[in-house]
């Protein structure tokens, strides 16, 4: 994933970043199935590329893409953490999304979100679809794109 987004962002106008496909992996590929013993088993986890840090860093030299959006799913500190990874990655805006709510987040069909960017202030999004929520960060894309590039270029 990393190299593929790496290899398109410098001709990308709008990334959306909406999910990390993985933190961490093994540390170590066993080379064939690891049998059943009589303990338990201990993997080591070695970190992945951070590929939005990445974007980050690409973009400090090309400006390329032109937006970028990030996803924060948490479960505590909401409105800090995304705060913290808008600036550390340089995201034109994120959209943060408190997992813990049962009626909301993972394994159920509505989300409740809030829209950061740099300069403006949290806008939280009531209850809704995740489809309603998929509208919405177009549409403020959209408004994003044409307050930093213009009405031409929409």
């Amino acid at each position: 994933m990393h190299a593929a987004v790496m290899e398109r962002t410098p001709t990308t106008d709008v990334l959306v970043m909406a999910a990390a496909v993985a933190d961490y992996r093994p540390a170590q590929v066993a080379e064939h199935k690891i049998k059943k013993g009589e303990g338990g088993l201990v993997l080591a986890l070695e970190r992945t590329v951070d590929i939005l840090q990445a974007v980050a860093a690409a973009r400090e030299q090309t400006e390329r893409p032109g937006l970028v959006v990030g996803f924060a799913a948490e479960t505590e500190n909401l409105l800090a953490n995304a705060q913290d990874k808008l600036a550390r990655k340089r995201l034109d805006m994120i959209v943060a999304n408190d997992v813990s709510s049962a009626d909301s987040g993972f394994e159920v069909e509505n989300n409740r979100v809030t829209l950061l960017t740099p300069a403006g202030k949290p806008e939280p999004l009531p209850l809704m679809s995740k489809a309603d929520v998929a509208e919405r960060v177009v549409a403020r894309v959209a408004e994003l794109w044409q307050a930093k590039h213009g009405a031409a270029s929409v």
